[in-house]
């Protein structure tokens, strides 16, 4: 099929049709000379056109007919499922078979159509449709089969990876194991205490000496981040800048939390034109899908429905809307995410400096209502902890990274190579980081920060922490059915790193409030334990608050913060809580594994800082 020439610009057609002013074209074309792209998608991000009346401007550039496909009917027994990733890669949909032609309604009226439509059709023309009509054929055709696999791909590729079904037989005779230990206490209660007392303060004595060495080796290689001031981001040539994709799952979010990020978004330093947000909800979510069109988004905002299906979990979400991303580079925001406006650029300057290898760059989390109350200012501790300190530490040290929930960084192509997010594992940031180590991935860490909104109620902190935990738990025992794989790639450094910074904590978490009742039983019946055992459970419990106090004061020293020294004298007794979470996470793990408790959104009475997340 021959194409006729097109015989005007889409810039006057747009004109003449009075949908742009002669500025507005101007403005557009200087933004094209200078940032790249197609003039359209240019038009688009400005906001100066909707897809609709651009594709059937675009319609006329290209001398062909326009097809609404939101109000005329498709013939769906064109749609072949083999063809759905060409399909979502071209832009394109056979719509309709007309007098023996099919007609296909495409969006992109490119050479790799042309020569896809070539080798798949004897007979055909074109038509021309926008993708936002694309993208509803697909979702409306399709979504049996994209949710398939959403949930189910990394598991039927790679069960060993998938924590689908979590227990395995190693595991389970792990456990019968651990259970006819347990009978011990009652055959031998004497004994049994005292054996299974000094193995938990065994562990609990090295976790302390990781943690500290761990946050040492961050505190003193900070300046070996990735790290850029505004100036060089401003002189980066904006036409080299790939199409960013964007996810954002959402669940039963207000207009406020709406609002709030799609204004972050906006507020982004980066061509609009190559942004590609997708803005993921359940389909029978209807007040969030209200709140999102009552916005009124720009055009390069997507609304994704996901299908119902078990799991209903974020990373199941993802994966479903990852199927229709266009872009070169994927991250994900949480619905109240609200990242510094120079990130993407951070990061892709990132991956060009990196190490060969480097697939994953994670940028920083924090709090922007820090100061709303004992519990926010706990959380922004430990927070900068974990990310100014402890991920910096790992990485310094080559141990795997369990990656933050949030603003983190991949290349589409390697993310899919991994068959994506595992839809059961709660905790599935930290799941990929490590199957990324398992590959001899790196993941590096950037100087940006994205601040969130952290629980201010103590139901709403115990529900994140007790799903982190049940997550870390996860990621445990999914990756220690074959060890030899992580051993393999990360060294026997990164392996007891691994032990250490995931499986120990949940296990001294779990152990801790027995350990507790022990010690202060056994400081008023002395008789119970031997002198030396006693002498190690007081130096560790004096030992983890002083660490957890050092920690916290060199936080608060580092970030700058004022009137947090009643914060920092109390954050030791702030993981006390975390035995409580853990009690109530090993309980889910059991009964419930796959249960994605929600943190509720929106709760706050503090409003975001335009300054908190600038840029040097």
């Amino acid at each position: 099929m021959k194409l006729t020439k097109p015989e005007q610009p889409i810039g006057k057609i747009l004109q003449d049709r009075k949908l742009i002013t002669k500025q507005q074209l101007s403005h557009a074309l200087k933004i094209q000379k200078e940032q790249g792209g197609r003039l359209g998608d240019v038009l688009v991000g400005l906001g100066h056109v909707n897809h609709l009346k651009l594709y059937s401007a675009l319609a006329e550039h290209h001398q062909l007919p326009f097809a609404d496909l939101f109000k005329e009917k498709i013939d769906t027994q064109l749609l072949e499922t083999s063809e759905r990733g060409n399909y979502a890669r071209f832009n394109v949909v056979p719509w309709r078979v007309e007098a023996g032609k099919t007609v296909l309604a495409t969006s992109e009226l490119s050479d790799e159509v042309l020569a896809w439509a070539k080798t798949k059709y004897r007979d055909y023309r074109f038509v021309i449709t926008s993708p936002f009509d694309i993208l509803k054929v697909l979702q409306d055709h399709f979504y049996a089969v994209d949710d398939e696999h959403a949930r189910h791909a990394l598991w039927k590729e790679r069960p060993h990876e998938s924590a689908r079904y979590l227990f395995s037989m190693p595991s389970v005779v792990t456990m019968l194991i651990v259970i006819a230990l347990m009978a011990l206490v009652v055959i031998y209660p004497h004994l049994a205490m005292i054996s299974m007392f000094a193995v938990m303060n065994f562990f609990y004595a090295f976790s302390l000496l990781f943690k500290a060495l761990i946050f040492a080796v961050g505190d003193r290689s900070r300046l070996t981040q990735y790290a850029y001031r505004r100036k060089e981001l401003e002189q980066m040539n904006d036409r080299d800048l790939p199409v960013y994709s964007i996810l954002v799952p959402l669940f039963r979010e207000d207009a406020r939390t709406i609002q709030q990020l799609v204004a972050a978004i906006r507020n982004l330093q980066y061509p609009k034109a190559k942004l590609d947000v997708k803005l993921i909800v359940e389909a029978a979510d209807v007040a969030t899908i209200e709140a999102i069109k009552a916005t009124q988004c720009e055009s390069y905002f997507e609304i994704i429905r996901v299908p119902f299906s078990y799991p209903q979990t974020k990373p199941k979400a993802c994966n479903y809307a990852l199927r229709f991303v266009r872009g070169e580079y994927v991250t994900i925001y949480d619905a109240e995410d609200v990242p510094d406006p120079y990130q993407l650029k951070k990061v892709i300057k990132s991956f060009t400096d990196a190490p060969r290898g480097t697939v994953c760059v994670q940028a920083k989390l924090n709090y922007f209502n820090r100061e709303e109350n004992l519990l926010s200012k706990l959380f922004s501790i430990e927070y900068s902890a974990w990310f100014n300190f402890m991920l910096i530490g790992l990485d310094r040290l080559q141990i795997p990274i369990p990656l933050g929930g949030t603003s983190n960084h991949f290349p589409v192509k390697i993310i899919r190579e991994l068959y994506a997010w595992d839809p059961f594992n709660v905790t599935e940031d930290a799941d990929l980081g490590i199957r990324l180590a398992q590959r001899g991935y790196n993941t590096v860490i950037v100087d940006s920060l994205t601040m969130e909104e952290s629980p201010i109620r103590l139901k709403d902190w115990m529900k994140q922490r007790s799903r982190w935990i049940k997550g870390y738990m996860q990621t445990y025992i999914v990756h220690m059915r074959k060890p030899e794989l992580l051993l393999n790639y990360s060294g026997i450094k990164g392996f007891m790193g691994f032990q250490f910074f995931v499986g120990v904590p949940s296990f001294i978490f779990v152990s801790m409030l027995p350990m507790i009742t022990i010690s202060v039983i056994a400081a008023f019946q002395p008789h119970l334990m031997p002198n030396h055992l006693i002498f190690i459970v007081y130096s560790n419990l004096f030992a983890g608050i002083a660490l957890h106090f050092a920690i916290a004061m060199r936080v608060i020293q580092f970030e700058k913060w004022q009137n947090m020294m009643v914060s920092a004298l109390i954050f030791p007794l702030y993981w006390v809580l975390h035995a409580f979470a853990s009690l109530k996470a090993l309980w889910q793990l059991f009964l419930n594994p796959h249960y994605w408790e929600k943190t509720e959104h929106g709760i706050t009475r503090m409003a975001v800082s335009e300054t908190a997340v600038a840029a040097e």
